[in-house]
């Protein structure tokens, strides 16, 4: 198998874990061992450790905070397991994850399947997606539909004031996806 690195990016609420879900269980199927990731900070839906879609799609995941534990937990099921491929859900919220998925893909000849946010609500591109992106095989640009108007939104808006943080964890009680029109920046 040729590894491919894959992203699926864009706004909040355009289905990009739910892809990554369903390219974890596509490759399970067709007999790959996989093991999959997300941010311990990603506490929206649950504790433990589990990738979960807003419409509670799920599968069992390692929670780690940089990309060293990533290569590390790596080493330790590859030489359980001899592991296939590797699944990122929300990237952008680890540190240094493009050094590790890079270490994976072309050192190491992995399959890297990755669901983010490419730009903050500020339209700031995290940084280290941006990276990626320049890596990837295939990229999936997934969209949203923006609640104003019905059309393709591709723009994650905050909807409270008084936070600045390029990263902070939460759902639609925070954020909803807006097209370019209807897009407002209500902290800048």
């Amino acid at each position: 198998m040729v590894p491919e690195l894959v992203l699926y990016v864009g706004p909040m609420f355009s289905g990009k874990s739910t892809r990554l879900v369903r390219k974890v269980n596509r490759c399970k199927i067709g007999g790959k061992n996989v093991i999959s990731f997300k941010p311990a900070m990603d506490n929206r839906y649950t504790t433990d450790g589990y990738i979960v879609t807003h419409d509670d799609t799920h599968t069992e995941c390692f929670l780690i905070t940089k990309g060293e534990q990533l290569i590390k937990i790596f080493d330790q099921e590859f030489d359980k397991n001899n592991v296939d491929c590797v699944a990122i859900d929300e990237g952008f919220m680890i540190d240094d994850i493009a050094a590790a998925v890079i270490e994976l893909f072309y050192n190491r000849k992995v399959s890297v399947y990755i669901s983010s946010l490419d730009l903050s609500f500020s339209l700031t591109p995290f940084e280290e997606i941006a990276t990626l992106l320049t890596h990837a095989t295939k990229v999936k640009k997934c969209k949203a539909i923006c609640p104003t108007c019905g059309e393709n939104a591709s723009y994650t808006m905050r909807k409270v004031t008084g936070n600045n943080s390029q990263i902070t964890v939460g759902g639609s009680e925070l954020y909803e996806p807006r097209c370019l029109t209807h897009y407002t920046n209500l902290n800048i």
